[in-house]
């Protein structure tokens, strides 16, 4: 009759086989999708903290040569940039407008000294879900 001697594989192991090998692709798909979605977001997080460190440089820098004014805040196409001076005090709270902000923000702040009285210079680059 017949013996063990089979050969080739049957319909159940390449079904098998190719359940298995597209569980795995669509894992790797996944994880890959999730990777790109992570480098976007470190890409734009990278270039808000860029344009609020040199937002916040140039303000400093017009408001020591202006006697404390600050300029107008700067048009960044996609971003929005609002610069606030308050007076500064370590033990008083200190409060700035956040009517202006985006849905997502990003602040950067430094300490100026005008007419030898300290001052904060707050810089706030916002943007909305749909532009980043």
């Amino acid at each position: 009759m017949y013996g063990n001697n089979e050969r080739g594989i049957t319909l159940v192991e390449s079904l098998a086989a190719a359940v298995i090998l597209g569980i795995v692709i669509i894992a790797f798909v996944t994880v890959s999708n999730y990777s790109l979605l992570a480098d976007t977001k470190s890409d734009r997080d990278i270039e808000v903290q860029r344009i609020a460190e040199e937002q916040l440089n140039l303000a400093r820098d017009y408001a020591l040569r202006h006697n404390g004014a600050l300029p107008a805040n700067p048009e960044i196409e996609g971003y929005s940039v609002t610069l606030q001076q308050t007076d500064f005090a370590p033990s008083a709270t200190i409060s700035y407008t956040t009517t202006a902000f985006g849905t997502n923000h990003f602040s950067l702040q430094g300490v100026i000294l005008v007419n030898k009285a300290p001052k904060l210079l707050t810089v706030t680059v916002s943007w909305n879900e749909a532009s980043s």
